[in-house]
């Protein structure tokens, strides 16, 4: 999964003709360590109608502050550049499925 920059979010924004789940982690982050694994089988799963991101929020702070993430593992779902759905905390992967599949 693409590591981005706040620059090249905005860039796959606007490009992009899909539903994007975005990602904000940390290498800090233990619970965002363990789900790594699950962000991608996600991809690999839905990698032909849906683009993931992974930000960094050490380095990527403006997006981080667009979508007021304090907490991480944050993710969020953006359709046409606007956020759709955002939930907090360690998920399993059934419960990030469901929540993908609702809205993309």
């Amino acid at each position: 999964m693409n590591v981005v920059t706040d620059k090249e979010y905005y860039d796959e924004v606007e490009k992009s003709a899909f539903p994007i789940v975005v990602i904000f982690t940390s290498p800090f982050c233990p619970s965002c360590q363990v789900m790594s694994s699950i962000y991608d089988e996600l991809e690999e799963e839905r990698k032909h109608y849906i683009t993931f991101l992974k930000i960094n929020i050490e380095q990527s702070k403006e997006v981080k502050n667009t979508f007021g993430v304090s907490d991480i593992p944050t993710i969020a779902i953006v359709i046409e550049g606007e956020p759709c759905a955002v939930f907090k905390g360690f998920a399993p992967k059934n419960i990030l499925e469901d929540t993908i599949d609702l809205f993309c």
